[in-house]
């Protein structure tokens, strides 16, 4: 294992600057090294170069890879290990000031959304190994620090506007796909979770994110759809197709599909 962390010294901040760079590392792991519970009064931002780990924070866990970020809020505790097999090599930059809240907003950055990917070049990473070697000189650091700082977050900030999180979207392609193989039985937000490996209110932000509507809305509304093509495609009677959406009585199903689709079954069969 190999890790560097260079702290810049206290009498050389500029407490005015909105962003003031506090340390920046580089760590190599070895397999399932872990560190935390713990917590800082500073944000670091985090982004893996290669191999993988889980970071948890505010009882979410996130699974994470090479190209994927994240960011440990102040005053915080989390904890985060590097993978037993294929363990993560991590650059980071811890920072603060008064307009740290502003950029991490502009980076779509907060406890409740703490992972990033970026894909597109390898300017992110250029710009994190730039600061990693630029701290060891610390007559000049917090200048050229700040510029490779604006540019990581810059990197960031214009990678959102044009691409959804893949982590959190993958989180919801596993869910959708097991809802659309196991529709038919009752299913719950927590058994959704529990195929993700991620916690109940993590995946239902995950899906208010990226779908803008909740698990539980995500599957009534595919229950309603295969109900349309029941009732349209076929002669089967309500109280059957009721079973096989995993309503235990019609009335439910017929109270749900009004609520949904403003209208009673009757109205879509010929």
């Amino acid at each position: 294992m190999f890790t560097n962390d260079f702290f810049l010294d206290e009498k050389d901040f500029d407490k005015n600057l909105d962003i003031v760079i506090n340390n920046v590392g580089f760590s190599r792991n070895s397999a399932g090294y872990t560190y935390g519970y713990d917590w800082r009064e500073y944000y670091i931002l985090h982004y893996i170069i290669s191999g993988q780990g889980i970071y948890k924070v505010n009882d979410c866990t996130y699974h994470l890879h090479a190209k994927d970020g994240f960011l440990v809020p102040a005053r915080t505790m989390v904890i985060y290990q590097a993978d037993e097999t294929e363990p993560w090599s991590v650059y980071w930059v811890g920072f603060w000031g008064k307009k740290a809240d502003y950029f991490l907003n502009r980076m779509n950055l907060s406890a409740e959304n703490p992972v990033f990917h970026y894909d597109k070049d390898d300017s992110l990473i250029t710009h994190m190994e730039s600061m990693f070697k630029e701290v060891r000189y610390p007559q000049r650091a917090q200048e050229v620090l700040l510029g490779h700082f604006y540019q990581a977050a810059a990197c960031i900030i214009n990678y959102n506007k044009d691409s959804l999180n893949p982590v959190l979207q993958n989180y919801v392609t596993i869910a959708t796909r097991f809802i659309e193989h196991n529709f038919r039985i009752p299913l719950r937000v927590q058994d959704l979770a529990e195929e993700c490996n991620i916690s109940a209110s993590q995946l239902y932000r995950c899906f208010i994110k990226e779908l803008g509507i909740s698990p539980h809305q995500y599957i009534e509304k595919l229950k309603m759809e295969k109900a349309v093509e029941f009732i349209t495609q076929t002669d089967m009677p309500y109280k059957e197709i009721a079973y096989l959406l995993g309503y235990e009585y019609e009335s439910h199903f017929f109270k749900v599909f009004k609520r949904n689709l403003g209208r009673s079954p009757s109205c879509f069969r010929k």
